[in-house]
């Protein structure tokens, strides 16, 4: 395991985390809206945000030497455990919304 998969590695968990940040940053946003603001902001949201990752990943495929492998799985990983985190956030954020609704 040479220089090049650690930074592979790390530059893919690197962009796996700035999605994961901008996850929380729009939900943060989102929470604090009315419920159709607060759909369009986490869709758009995501929408920006998978471009904005795409984007990223092909400059970096297509500019760095890095192992595509190693890269990919780490950003993946990553991006994988953003987005369960993301489902159970708006899970949660659902079902306190219609606690709300049925105590009142």
């Amino acid at each position: 395991m040479g220089d090049g998969f650690w930074f592979s590695a790390v530059l893919g968990s690197g962009i796996g985390g700035i999605y994961v940040f901008l996850v929380f940053l729009s939900l943060r946003i989102a929470v604090r809206r009315p419920k159709h603001s607060f759909i369009i902001v986490i869709l758009g949201g995501m929408t920006i945000r998978l471009f904005l990752s795409v984007t990223a990943i092909a400059i970096v495929i297509a500019l760095v030497p890095v192992d595509k492998v190693v890269f990919l799985t780490a950003f993946l990983g990553v991006f994988l455990i953003g987005l369960t985190i993301e489902v159970v956030i708006l899970y949660r954020q659902q079902k306190s919304t219609e606690r709300q609704k049925t105590n009142e």
